[in-house]
């Protein structure tokens, strides 16, 4: 689906269901769509990336139809758009769609997350990212990648997106699965970008004093050992740590907090022997 102002501009691509039982992003699309006289400049294209995935959902397990063979938001290296590794649902879609996706100025990914926690704003540092981040509203938190930690490339890493000076790629954590608010969220945060490129009128200031989020930067992926990893706190979707403070034990290791102080982001509930468990981060200030 695609948006076209008729006017030079940007051109924005608006991504939903990567993970297929993610639904958010359909809902920021259908808004979109709703406004579309509304759009100022340049054009928006929209996708439903995930469409098999997003069939095999059950109703009453959020966590089904995530995907269909494999992650779909682990296959955006150059070898794998090329044709290396196993030949899937999901890699074949992202072959498709990636040719849109790196044309874009302005890439928003949406998702939701399986635990409890904040809302977070993910991206790498680039010019073009960070002449929008002072338009957003600052009710989430800010996560800077100090590099690629997961265990595959993301959307917002595919070659020709990422580290382009003029390009800005953001992951959105919305909320939790499958709760009204994380879809009322999708759809501000769609807008706030969208309006920060300058592509659709500045949205109304919500009432009353929202708590300000934080800016840290991610830098290291904990992997798992063991199928005996846990963490010793419920996961949420950011946590802080004080240095030196056991995050989870893994088998006989324990896994310390390694900055003053240390954020935990997007633990997984489950994690497995050579997986991935959850993000480090640190203090952007720090």
């Amino acid at each position: 689906m695609r948006i076209d102002s008729g006017r030079p501009g940007p051109h924005a691509v608006i991504v939903a269901i990567i993970h297929g039982n993610e639904t958010c992003g359909l809902s920021a699309i259908r808004s979109v769509l709703a406004e579309r006289d509304a759009i100022l400049r340049g054009r928006i294209t929209m996708i439903a990336a995930n469409v098999a995935g997003h069939a095999r959902r059950v109703p009453g397990q959020p966590q089904a139809g995530r995907f269909a063979e494999e992650d779909m938001n682990r296959l955006w290296s150059a070898a794998r758009l090329a044709g290396d590794g196993a030949d899937t649902v999901e890699s074949r879609r992202a072959r498709a769609i990636a040719p849109l996706c790196r044309q874009a100025d302005l890439l928003i990914d949406l998702h939701s997350m399986a635990t409890a926690g904040p809302r977070l704003l993910m991206f790498h540092d680039t010019p073009a990212a960070r002449a929008l981040l002072p338009a957003l509203p600052h009710d989430h938190h800010r996560v800077r990648f100090a590099h690629p930690v997961h265990d595959g490339r993301l959307l917002i890493e595919q070659p020709g997106l990422l580290g382009e000076p003029t390009r800005a790629g953001f992951v959105v954590e919305c909320g939790r699965h499958d709760r009204p608010g994380t879809d009322a969220y999708a759809r501000r945060i769609t807008h706030a970008l969208l309006a920060a490129a300058g592509m659709l009128p500045p949205p109304a200031t919500p009432g009353g004093r929202r708590p300000r989020g934080r800016d840290v930067i991610a830098v290291e992926m904990i992997r798992a050992e063991s199928d005996g990893f846990r963490f010793l706190r419920p996961p949420e979707a950011l946590q802080r740590f004080d240095k030196g403070e056991v995050i989870a034990e893994d088998g006989a290791r324990r896994i310390l907090a390694p900055f003053a102080p240390t954020y935990l982001l997007l633990p997984r509930l489950r994690p497995r022997s050579g997986g991935e468990a959850g993000i480090l981060a640190r203090d952007a200030a720090a």
